[in-house]
């Protein structure tokens, strides 16, 4: 029938977006792109992704709250990686919350430094496997439901760019990852002062 057909094709779209991003993740980690490094909006590229995930977000009952400093607007880094970074974040968050909840977005100048915070309300990250999160194929998903390479790109993007990520959880209350990015001197158009 015509319901049927209906979630068979959904489940067909749902994998091939999953085939999509784990292709996407093997090539990131085994090939990494030359970085190409131009001024670059923190609070755009976090904008984006949500736009990008809505629907996803909508549909596991996740609500998304947004504090986006103004004076966090510009670092130097390669546009198109840090909105990757910034994706698979959130796409973790949302992973952990498949009972819904709320994703925080926070961005803050600090010493020189832009930090941009993706936080969840999810089942949070145990202390035990904490330290092996930003390991290449750890993952703590069910058999098809992730490589776990979307921490590690994540991590060696970071890296890259001279940045710090971080992790703070609490098993049942949720999970922060913090970015550290040294902000760029100038103003909004990324003039160097």
């Amino acid at each position: 029938d015509e319901e049927m057909r209906d979630r068979y094709l959904q489940l067909i779209a749902d994998g091939l977006k999953r085939i999509e991003r784990t292709v996407a993740n093997l090539l990131n980690f085994a090939r990494p792109r030359e970085i190409k490094l131009e001024p670059t909006s923190v609070n755009h590229n976090l904008q984006h992704v949500v736009e990008l995930v809505a629907y996803q977000l909508r549909a596991a009952g996740v609500e998304v709250e947004m504090d986006l400093d103004p004076s966090a607007a510009v670092i130097e880094a390669d546009h198109f990686q840090m909105e990757q970074l910034f994706l698979n974040l959130v796409l973790n968050a949302l992973d952990a919350m498949k009972e819904g909840g709320t994703l925080y977005l926070r961005t803050r100048v600090r010493g020189g430094r832009v930090i941009a915070e993706v936080r969840d309300t999810g089942h949070g990250i145990s202390a035990d496997i904490r330290d092996r999160i930003f390991d290449p194929f750890f993952t703590t998903r069910e058999v098809g439901e992730g490589t776990g390479l979307g921490l590690a790109v994540s991590g060696s993007i970071v890296a890259a760019h001279g940045g710090k990520l971080e992790v703070e959880s609490s098993v049942g209350r949720g999970t922060t990852f913090r970015v550290i990015i040294t902000a760029m001197a100038g103003d909004w158009t990324g003039e160097k002062s």
